[in-house]
């Protein structure tokens, strides 16, 4: 199915007043020694306890750089796109359905690079609702970011598929819209032969009323023996 990007499409902030500043580190998870330079090979994440632990999940999850590009996917995201080589090393923006008005592209992009800046400045869940294109499919997504700590600062993204609740509500909505275009249409034809019914009263009073002032029997009348 083909979904159409509409202005709802554009992501859209969550709260985050009342939420907690919280970045979970998994440094722990990591071996710290495996490069001179103090950090790790990214390439290493799908063998270390945390890529085991993303790739058992049934969610599609993504792990982010500060300059929104992508160094993991965990294999639910393999299912989703078919083919993992589309998404490792994109950039997240890459994702984001193309629209012809270049300034809603504009605005998609820089609504969704605030979501990610957000989550790396606040330190707070960030939450938005979006349709991504992610290697041959094309689905309504809720996206839920979390800042993490793998000796460096990333964002982990987890993909929550809403394609079905949409859908389904777009079609409630064709529907409603549907219904209260026919209710209209049956109110305008009820006003409509009910001022027919007014003006056939009012030609048959007048008739009525001319017959009379003529001396002849009022037409459409009974006469009686």
């Amino acid at each position: 199915m083909v979904l159409k990007t509409q202005q709802a499409d554009i992501p859209k902030f969550s709260p985050n007043w009342d939420t907690s500043t919280q970045t979970i580190d998994f440094d722990s998870l990591f071996n710290t020694d495996l490069s001179v330079t103090g950090t790790f090979d990214l390439r290493t994440i799908q063998s270390t306890a945390l890529g085991k632990l993303l790739d058992a999940v049934p969610i599609p999850a993504l792990l982010v750089t500060e300059q929104c590009r992508v160094i993991f996917a965990n294999k639910a995201c393999d299912k989703l796109a078919g083919d993992d080589s589309q998404i490792m090393g994109s950039l997240f923006l890459d994702f984001l359905p193309r629209v012809e008005d270049d300034e809603r592209s504009r605005v998609l992009a820089n609504k969704a690079e605030a979501i990610f800046r957000n989550a790396l400045e606040t330190r707070k869940p960030q939450k938005a609702e979006a349709i991504l294109r992610i290697g041959s499919a094309t689905k309504w997504f809720r996206l839920h970011l979390r800042c993490v700590r793998m000796v460096e600062r990333h964002i982990l993204v987890i993909l929550e598929d809403l394609t079905h609740e949409k859908v389904r509500l777009r079609v409630n909505a064709r529907e409603e819209h549907r219904l209260r275009k026919t209710v209209e249409a049956l109110r305008r034809r009820v006003q409509e032969l009910t001022a027919e019914l007014a003006a056939t009263r009012e030609d048959l009073k007048s008739a009525a009323i001319a017959g009379e002032a003529g001396g002849g029997s009022p037409p459409y009348s009974l006469s009686m023996r």
